[in-house]
């Protein structure tokens, strides 16, 4: 979910490129990734390099902590006035996983910027102290370990 927090709900943003899943939205040098929800597509006259404004519809905080968001972005395409709504629980699959790897019993979890890890009863190598190593093992779902790929824990 991208943070528009800080920006000016009146501000134009352009398309940029428009994929099955997800589009981007430049605001100047910045790249912006939404994603669709599934069976979700951007209307017909969505075009690459078109103007677009995008306002955030937050929900409450209370309501995020319970997971119940219905939060949403309301884009609308400048030249047609069309409006679409993209769902904020549908970015949030990018957000606070947490993985295991059953063979070595590893688990990694982002906690804020930071990544961290639990392995039960055991000492672990260092390695597993190592940010960019944590980084890459919760990115890419591989083992630091032992290689295997790592299951998301509900």
């Amino acid at each position: 979910m991208p943070n528009l927090s800080c920006y000016n709900p009146a501000m134009h943003y352009k398309l940029g490129w428009i994929g099955t899943a997800a589009f981007q939205v430049m605001d100047g040098p910045k790249e912006l990734v939404f994603d669709l929800a599934e069976g979700q597509t951007l209307p017909p006259e969505f075009k690459e390099g078109d103007g677009i404004d995008i306002v955030l519809h937050p929900d409450h905080p209370a309501n995020i902590a319970m997971g119940m968001n219905s939060g949403y972005y309301e884009v609308t395409h400048l030249e047609s006035g069309t409006k679409i709504k993209l769902a904020h629980k549908t970015s949030e699959w990018r957000f606070d996983k947490k993985l295991t790897c059953e063979p070595c019993d590893l688990r990694v979890e982002k906690n804020g910027e930071n990544y961290i890890y639990k392995k039960p009863g055991v000492v672990v190598p260092t390695k597993l102290e190592n940010y960019h190593v944590l980084r890459q093992a919760y990115e890419t779902r591989i083992c630091p370990l032992c290689g295997c790929a790592m299951n998301e824990l509900s």
